[in-house]
C-alpha cells in the first residue's frame, strides 16, 4: 500500500514517533547492520520505500510498470541513480500484457483488476528476477521487496534461488487478490519456508477502502493462521541465522500485538 508506507516515511523524516510499518522496520535492522547493499523493488510505487536506501548510496533495481506512478518516483528521487524498469515481474517472460490502474488508489494497480473501477491503462512486458539480475550481473541482492496487488508469489518463483539468496524479503498477501490466481498467504508463506528463511506474519484489519489509512492487527511467527480469513498484510522474511535484536527493540517502542 503506496500512500501508508509514503506516510511512514515523512514521518521518519519529520523525527516523528511511527506507527507500524514493515518497511520501517526492515529499514531499522539494515540501519542497525549498515552495509553498501542492493534492494529490488518491485512495485516501486513513488519511490517511498527505496528513498531510504538510496540514500544510504545502495545499490536498487526498482520495477514499477504503472505510468503515472513511475513519473512520480522520478519526481521524488533521483532516478539517475536507479535501475528503473517499466516491466511488470512475473514467473515467465511475455510481452503486450494488459496492466490496469484505478481511481480508488494509486497503490492499486497491477496485472489483475480486482476492482470494478479497474480500467486497463497499459500494455507491458512481463520479466522474471532470474533474467534480469543475470543481464544486471547482480550477484548479491540484501533486500527484495515485492508489492504487486496480488502476483507476489509468482514474482518470487521467478527468482533466482540457486544463485542468490537474499537477506531480508518483504512481500505483500490478501486472498481475495490470490485465490482467483491460485494461492493463498499459506502457499506464500511455506514458499518462503522451503528456501530456508525464518518468516513472520504482519495482519492488518480488513480493508475498508482502498487509499485511506488501515489498521494493523499483529505480528505472528509462520506458519500460523490469520486472525481474520478477509485480513491482509505483508510477509517478512529473514535469512535463517540472521540476528533480529533490532525487532524486539522495534516492536517494544510501538507497542502491539507481537510473537516472536
Amino acid at each position: 500500500m503506496g500512500e501508508r508506507r509514503a506516510r511512514g516515511y515523512i514521518r521518519r523524516l519529520r523525527g516523528q514517533k511511527p506507527s507500524f510499518s514493515e518497511a520501517e522496520l526492515i529499514l531499522e535492522y539494515f540501519e542497525t547492520h549498515p552495509r553498501l547493499g542492493t534492494m529490488i523493488d518491485v512495485g516501486a510505487h513513488f519511490g517511498e520505500s527505496l528513498a531510504p536506501y538510496l540514500r544510504m548510496g545502495w545499490k536498487i533495481l526498482a520495477f514499477e510498470p504503472d505510468p503515472a506512478n513511475r513519473a512520480k518516483l522520478q519526481q521524488n528521487v533521483d532516478a539517475s541513480r536507479i535501475r528503473l524498469f517499466d516491466s511488470a515481474v512475473s514467473d515467465h517472460a511475455e510481452e503486450g500484457v494488459a496492466f490496469f490502474a484505478s481511481p480508488e488508489s494509486d497503490g492499486i494497480s497491477g496485472l489483475s483488476a480486482f476492482r470494478d473501477s479497474h480500467r486497463e491503462v497499459n500494455r507491458v512486458r512481463l520479466v522474471t528476477l532470474d533474467a534480469v539480475l543475470e543481464k544486471e550481473a547482480v550477484e548479491n541482492v540484501d533486500f527484495l521487496k515485492i508489492d504487486t496487488e496480488g502476483h507476489d508469489l509468482l514474482a518470487l518463483k521467478g527468482f533466482p534461488w540457486t544463485r542468490i539468496t537474499p537477506e531480508v524479503i518483504l512481500c505483500e498477501f490478501e486472498d481475495s487478490k490470490t485465490v482467483p490466481l491460485g494461492y493463498t498467504y499459506r502457499d506464500m508463506g511455506d514458499y518462503l519456508l522451503a528456501q530456508g528463511y525464518t518468516v513472520f506474519l504482519s495482519e492488518w484489519a480488513p480493508i475498508v477502502r482502498y487509499g485511506i489509512t488501515h489498521q494493523w492487527k499483529s505480528w505472528r511467527a509462520y506458519p500460523c493462521a490469520l486472525a481474520s480469513p478477509k485480513a491482509w498484510g505483508n510477509l517478512v522474511a529473514f535469512k535463517r541465522g540472521v540476528v533480529l535484536q533490532s525487532l524486539s527493540a522495534y516492536s517494544k517502542r510501538i507497542g502491539g500485538d507481537w510473537q516472536f
